[in-house]
């Protein structure tokens, strides 16, 4: 595990440094372009979705952790346990990364006194205290392995489940956001256990994502 871990490592760094470099192109650019005064451009519309984006550049991550990066680990020598493992360590490693930034992000606009701060509202509902951004990193990412692993073993498989769990990643989000802000809001006679339902639909595909990929990779083979 510790071999297929470092191995893995090598290319996390260079995506999460990415993923950093992305952050700090939205927050300057901001910054720059009057987006703490009230402006709506580009940047303004990037640092409110910045949850959603740091979410689709982490299913790319996870696509790519089991497609090449499977093939290589294996090439090298890497043992199928050892792998799986490994890359439960990579997603977790993304997950908190990813959580990191946008709770920061999160927090610029009321430390920094910008005008209108409520004009950012799925970034403060993905702050630093809320469960929903980390779950929802974990699904897009089990989704991304999904969608990889399926597409090695059969091209017109994994376009469908790219397209599937891109849109089902994305809504989910949505509905959830949505749901949990109007329980907040409004109390929870209006959406009653919605979202505890959201909640444990999204635990459950985890799950069945987790269990699928471990008996696929320990019968893959490379090629």
């Amino acid at each position: 595990m510790v071999k297929s871990f470092r191995f893995l490592l090598q290319f996390a760094w260079i995506n999460l440094g990415a993923l950093l470099i992305f952050a700090l192109i939205v927050t300057v650019g901001s910054l720059l372009t009057g987006v703490p005064g009230g402006a709506d451009n580009l940047f303004s519309t990037y640092f409110s979705v910045f949850p959603l984006m740091v979410l689709m550049i982490l299913y790319i991550y996870a696509f790519a952790l089991c497609t090449s990066n499977l093939n290589l680990a294996l090439s090298f020598g890497a043992t199928r346990r050892g792998f799986f493992w490994a890359v439960q360590g990579i997603c977790l490693l993304y997950i908190l990364v990813g959580w990191l930034l946008q709770g920061v992000l999160a927090a610029l606009p009321s430390l920094l006194n910008w005008d209108f701060p409520e004009r950012f509202p799925m970034l403060r509902m993905c702050g630093f205290t809320s469960w929903f951004f980390p779950l929802m990193s974990l699904v897009i990412l089990c989704l991304g392995c999904l969608a990889g692993i399926i597409f090695i073993k059969s091209k017109a498989a994994g376009i469908v489940v790219i397209t599937l769990s891109g849109v089902l990643g994305i809504v989910g989000m949505v509905a959830l956001f949505v749901t949990s802000s109007a329980v907040r809001d409004f109390g929870t006679q209006l959406f009653g256990s919605l979202p505890l339902w959201l909640t444990a639909g999204a635990v459950a595909l985890v799950g069945v994502s987790e269990v699928f990929l471990w008996h696929t990779i320990r019968k893959f083979t490379v090629k």
